[in-house]
């Protein structure tokens, strides 16, 4: 992908609901286990965010007591003048209970990243002079994100 693509996949993404879904499960660390059946680190567009929420979840997986500050030198470290952005996230969620609607902005928005770039892939693919056969590339793209929204699904 090149620079204006780059430029236009960032439109896509807004910081917002991955900061605030952090903040929520700051709040509430045992609403976890249940995020990250929706929201995998992957579908964080931003770094200090899903370093967060991997800290997050590898301390909720050990068990115990957690709080913005353990998370944050789980997550950062070596970078300490990142810990206030753990604390600007929890204060940013103002309340633990709509992490399932900050959840669903990070995954939605990771989805449209997903067909952006399959689609720019593939529309780059069709014109390439190269390729003999541009309609099976768009039919692997469009299976490619299909198997993708498949293998995401939640569990029934």
């Amino acid at each position: 992908m090149g620079a204006a693509d780059e430029e236009r996949l960032a439109l896509l993404h807004d910081r917002t609901p991955e900061e605030t879904l952090v903040g929520a499960l700051l709040l509430e660390p045992r609403n976890y286990p249940e995020a990250a059946l929706e929201v995998s680190p992957e579908d964080f567009a931003s770094d200090i965010p899903r370093r967060a929420y991997e800290a997050l979840g590898r301390l909720v997986a050990a068990g115990g007591e957690i709080d913005a500050g353990l998370v944050a030198r789980e997550a950062f470290p070596e970078e300490r003048e990142l810990w206030g952005a753990i604390l600007d996230m929890q204060e940013r969620a103002v309340t633990s209970s709509a992490w399932r609607s900050w959840a669903k902005q990070v995954r939605s928005a990771s989805e449209k990243r997903a067909a952006y770039k399959a689609a720019t892939l593939a529309a780059s693919s069709v014109l390439d002079p190269e390729n003999d056969s541009p309609i099976a590339t768009l039919r692997a793209a469009v299976d490619e994100l299909e198997g993708r929204a498949h293998a995401d699904a939640p569990a029934p």
